[in-house]
């Protein structure tokens, strides 16, 4: 099912049923016109970022596909899963370039590419990072383990810097640069975190979390000093965030069903943008327009205008 709507209040442009099962994976294409969606049923589906048709369905792992990730040339794309592998696919012949068994000991929970796309990290449910040769499939250095719990977000500041955080609150900055001690800093961050992104339009990082699942907050960071800049309450537990490309809105989604867009300036005023009927477990923006994909555990992908009151197409049947 595919259905375009004027956006007006909690009203969208499409929605699609792509699966029966959660989607836990999403990623928009670096030109806008694609968008990769995999979840329960180990299956990514290709859409057009416009209508929501499936352009095609891509197989090769064997348990659930946890997150998705295209490089910024939009030549590849990876795949991270619970079967503990990593595949890098080809994105011009639709086939995978080969299949890496990561040697992580529990569910690979995150996959993002470097900035100028020479390698790619995994982050896992095991504790640890590791960076990967995306010409070769190797592994680069060591397996970085200084996290003391899982490990589920991550994301790469520049080509020699990371941030990554654990479901204990702490974040760890890696410089890799330096082989024999890569971490910079540990910062406790006091919540149970769920995601953490970094902005690139400010360098903020914002980490999304709870406090013994109660008490649900947005921390924002400052890019240089990694102080903490300022607590946004929530009335829901996060699931997912996500920063436009600008960096001027921050996407969270709850498990409430309800997205709410707040905005990176002033007061940080927030606004609810729509919701689903299941709980939203992925949120994707556009890389160079305020349209947002969101994904939920009943297999249904909506597409929202955050920016225009009018519907992007014409409805299909």
């Amino acid at each position: 099912m595919v259905t375009a709507w004027d956006y007006d209040g909690d009203e969208i442009v499409f929605q699609v049923a792509i699966s029966e099962q959660a989607l836990f994976g999403l990623a928009v294409h670096p030109d806008g016109t694609e968008i990769a969606v995999g979840g329960a049923d180990n299956f990514i589906y290709v859409l057009d970022a416009i209508t929501g048709e499936t352009l095609y369905r891509s197989e090769g792992h064997s348990n659930w596909i946890l997150s998705l990730d295209y490089a910024h040339s939009g030549r590849f794309l990876a795949s991270s899963s619970a079967d503990l592998s990593v595949i890098v696919w080809d994105m011009e012949s639709r086939q995978p370039l080969g299949q890496i068994l990561t040697q992580h000991t529990d569910w690979v929970r995150d996959v993002e590419f470097s900035p100028d796309d020479s390698e790619f990290m995994t982050t896992s449910a095991d504790g640890t990072l590791k960076r990967w040769n995306v010409a070769n499939g190797r592994q680069i250095g060591v397996s970085l383990a200084r996290h003391s719990a899982q490990v589920w977000s991550a994301n790469y500041l520049s080509d020699q810097e990371i941030v990554s955080a654990d479901i204990s609150g702490e974040l760890i900055h890696w410089d890799l640069e330096n082989i024999y001690f890569p971490m910079i800093e540990q910062i406790a961050t006091g919540l149970e975190v769920v995601d953490a992104e970094f902005s690139e339009g400010d360098g903020q990082i914002a980490v999304a979390g709870s406090v013994g699942g109660q008490d649900a907050s947005i921390q924002l960071f400052d890019p240089q000093t990694k102080a903490l800049m300022q607590e946004i309450m929530l009335p829901s537990f996060t699931t997912d965030i996500d920063y436009s490309s600008d960096g001027d809105w921050l996407a969270v989604a709850g498990i409430d069903q309800i997205i709410r867009l707040i905005e990176m300036e002033g007061e940080y005023p927030t606004r609810l943008l729509g919701s689903h009927e299941s709980i939203i477990l992925s949120l994707a923006f556009a890389p160079d327009r305020l349209v947002l994909f969101s994904g939920d555990d009943s297999g249904l992908v909506k597409r929202w205008d955050v920016e225009e009151e009018s519907a992007v197409g014409e409805p299909l049947d």
